[in-house]
């Protein structure tokens, strides 16, 4: 194991399940006052059900709880045959606390064509993330992730599609939704990606650099002095049809990624992107990554499965 990476563990509680993450060390992890911090594991749980674990970890990456939650509509038929017990027996409520509001801070790039504001509600982070309010709603669409737990409210140009924009936030909440931790930072470039896009329908390859931006802060691309100078050899080859200019911005990308160990792909996108557009830097990144002369290294968890080896 690198000298950069440590390992998160945990039992789940629900499906006895061991679930396992590599933990790249120079991750900027906000920790709360009680020196934890919080990360989301979504898997398939017991009885095959899909469930969200919410791990509250210290800083020698030990998970010291566990919070599990199904679906959010069979969090709301707890709640309700909660309301209705504690209502015969007149107990007094106190008030739901509000979510703490994060604010979205666009990149210089965001122009608004399409997207005037947005309000991302994690009911799993416990957090809203929002842009300031523009107060001249011309168009508003609202969807939920398959769990219910990420609610996206945007406010649209008259010009937008609401089928074709219904889509892309459905699949930004599910890709929310299924993150182990969310940035607020990562919005920024989020929605300058988006905001040119958003006039039509996702396609495949879209859904792969959505991906990509929503775990660039906890994602960390490398590549290797080889594969480098493969590319340097052979990019017309691979590459046929790329423009020369074009090819500078692979080199660049590539070179960012060489024995990389630390850097998230966040960074390099800040070093990158202040030349090129954010949807043309995660295109770049996809084709070397489908090449494989980049690997994306992401912070997920996974089923560790014990093996009998006689």
């Amino acid at each position: 194991m690198s000298k950069n990476r440590a390992i998160i563990s945990y039992i789940c509680n629900r499906c006895q399940k061991t679930r396992m993450a590599m933990f790249p060390l120079s991750l900027d992890i906000k920790v709360d006052g009680r020196g934890l911090f919080e990360f989301v594991d979504t898997h398939k749980c017991k009885d095959d059900e899909v469930s969200a674990n919410i791990l509250f970890i210290d800083r020698e990456n030990v998970v010291r709880s566990q919070v599990s939650i199904s679906t959010e509509e069979k969090k709301d038929e707890k709640d309700a045959e909660k309301q209705a017990l504690i209502a015969t027996l007149a107990i007094p409520v106190p008030a739901k606390r509000e979510f703490p509001k994060q604010s979205i801070i666009p990149d210089k790039r965001f122009k608004k064509f399409n997207i005037k504001e947005i309000t991302v509600k994690d009911k799993l982070r416990q957090m809203i993330f929002s842009t300031d309010e523009e107060h001249s709603q011309v168009k508003e669409i609202s969807v939920k992730s398959p769990l219910g737990f990420i609610e996206i409210t945007a406010n649209l140009t008259s010009l937008t599609d609401d089928k074709s924009a219904t889509w892309w936030m459905d699949n930004i909440a599910k890709v929310l939704e299924e993150v182990v931790y969310v940035d607020e930072k990562v919005f920024a470039y989020l929605l300058s990606y988006v905001d040119n896009k958003i006039k039509r329908q996702v396609n495949e390859t879209e859904l792969i650099e959505l991906e990509y931006i929503c775990n660039s802060h906890i994602a960390i691309p490398t590549s290797s002095e080889e594969t480098l100078e493969k590319y340097i050899k052979e990019g017309n080859t691979i590459f046929p049809n790329l423009a020369i200019f074009d090819s500078i911005y692979y080199k660049q990308i590539l070179e960012e990624c060489v024995n990389n160990d630390s850097i998230t792909l966040f960074e390099i996108i800040g070093k990158i992107s202040s030349k090129i557009s954010i949807s043309s830097f995660v295109s770049i990144l996809h084709n070397l990554e489908k090449k494989s002369l980049i690997k994306l290294e992401k912070l997920q968890f996974f089923t560790v499965t014990d093996l009998m080896v006689e």
